[in-house]
């Protein structure tokens, strides 16, 4: 965007010197002006990171950081820094989607590519809904079944978004309600709220990860003061119907159900993220968001701009080897498949408009994630530009997936795929909690609403037995 000065400092009379400024020259002249003002500072470092990359705005970061001690998102840009990105050649897409018009590719993937489960009972995986549509069927993976690391691996390369159904068990989604609930009591808990689109009847805070690496606990199951939780023993990750936090390795806090789920998603983020083999991770951020009745609609967007690595898409855009990936983990902890009671009753999960376009959950009353899949690279199936701007346009009839889900449910996505939240039309809230990782080595994604405790910035790493402390405390 650019700004049109005119009218002060007139040359003579009668006229007006008219000077046009863009965002990062209008942020640099304020910046020269209040070199103490940290907010300045900030926003001309954000302007600077989406326009020029992390690299240009690096040193206005640390700047912001040192003036801003407690901002979440200055903190978080200042600690990653500006580290030359990976260039790797983008993941194929396979297994390869066939048929279909040009810019919108059906569902009719291999057995297994996102038809490892069904979100919603009586899904069919692989099969299209009306006019080519895809289904949740297609892009959900039983987490239960042989391989199941592979095809999610597959599906969400493919479509930017993979559904692991029932992943937390009740204990571990009962352990998040008493987090979210304390960390929603305590007055010190980070409030994001402002930051969120439609903020009206949402909330939008940190989760507090105190106790989440062994470290720091005091009593199991008690919350402390600042709204975190230490977990007590016997919640974690359902497996066939059973928990397995008994046999989790030694050293972990196997009691922790967002070290435990993160750790049950190992293989498959350290594959997305391009990790070596056992190679760490970076937790970027930790949050809830409650929905209360009223929300509305949010817009489409993306939480990163851009694309993630794709291939060429002549003669549109080039290839892109060198976008470090982000990926958002939604735990849904409110059953958005059904209705409340009062309402009409549930549609039938018989049949598959109502899990591939919504048909039927026009009074879906907590509402859902939404997602345009295939969003996050122009290669990708229903990528293409056109297929894209239809769905913006069409909604739910123009390729829009609505992921209505079972609690306990685990939605990966890419954070460049574009996505929002639907109204909240119930009686009822609707509470999730999410977490960020990125790739090792990289810049803070510009564009994220970097959601963290400020002690929490920097401290956590994703391993294979879970969440992990770095070996050096953030300052």
């Amino acid at each position: 965007p650019a700004l049109t000065l005119g009218g002060a400092g007139a040359a003579q009379e009668g006229a007006a010197l008219e000077e046009t400024l863009t965002a990062e020259e209008c942020y640099s002249r304020a910046a020269a002006l209040d070199p103490s003002c940290g907010l300045v500072h900030k926003r001309l470092a954000e302007v600077q990171g989406q326009a020029r990359g992390p690299r240009a705005a690096a040193v206005v970061w640390a700047i912001a950081a040192r003036l801003l001690p407690d901002d979440i998102c200055a903190a978080t840009h200042h600690f990653y820094g500006a580290p030359v990105p990976r260039r790797l050649c983008p993941e194929p897409i396979s297994p390869p989607v066939q048929g279909g018009t040009p810019d919108m590719q059906p569902a009719d993937v291999e057995p297994g590519a996102g038809g490892g489960g069904s979100a919603v009972a009586g899904g069919r995986a692989g099969s299209a809904g009306p006019r080519g549509l895809l289904m949740l069927a297609d892009v959900s993976v039983d987490p239960r079944g042989l391989g199941w690391e592979e095809r999610a691996v597959a599906t969400l390369e493919v479509w930017g978004v993979v559904v692991l159904p029932r992943l937390l068990c009740e204990s571990a989604c009962s352990a998040l309600d008493a987090s979210v609930a304390a960390a929603d009591a305590a007055e010190t808990t980070a409030d994001l709220t402002g930051d969120t689109r439609d903020p009206n009847c949402r909330v939008h805070k940190a989760l507090p990860l105190r106790g989440a690496g062994g470290r720091d606990v005091e009593a199991p199951g008690v919350a402390a003061a600042d709204g975190s939780v230490d977990w007590a023993p016997g919640v974690g990750v359902s497996s066939g119907g059973t928990h397995w936090a008994q046999d989790f390795p030694l050293g972990v806090t196997a009691a922790h159900p967002v070290s435990q789920a993160l750790a049950s998603l190992f293989p498959v983020l350290s594959r997305v993220l391009r990790c070596a083999p056992g190679q760490a991770f970076p937790l970027l951020g930790a949050g809830w968001m409650r929905v209360s009745p009223g929300a509305t609609d949010q817009p489409l967007h993306k939480d990163v701009p851009g694309h993630d690595r794709h291939g060429g898409v002549p003669p549109i855009l080039p290839a892109c080897d060198d976008a470090p990936r982000a990926v958002s983990i939604q735990i849904q902890l409110t059953d958005t498949s059904r209705r409340d009671a009062g309402t009409d009753p549930s549609p039938s999960t018989d049949d598959p408009r109502t899990v591939a376009t919504g048909e039927g959950y026009s009074g879906l009353p907590s509402g859902s994630l939404v997602v345009v899949p295939g969003s996050h690279r122009p290669d990708a199936a229903a990528g293409h530009p056109r297929a894209i701007l239809r769905a913006i346009q069409e909604g739910e009839a123009g390729g829009q997936l609505t992921i209505a889900v079972p609690r306990g449910s685990v939605t990966l996505y890419s954070s460049r795929v574009f996505h929002r939240g639907s109204a909240n039309r119930s009686a009822r809230t609707r509470t999730f909690c999410f977490l960020t990782v990125c790739e090792p080595d990289s810049a803070a994604p510009a564009g994220l609403i970097h959601t963290m405790e400020r002690r929490d910035v920097g401290a956590w790493l994703v391993g294979p037995r879970g969440l992990q402390r770095r070996s050096a405390e953030p300052t």
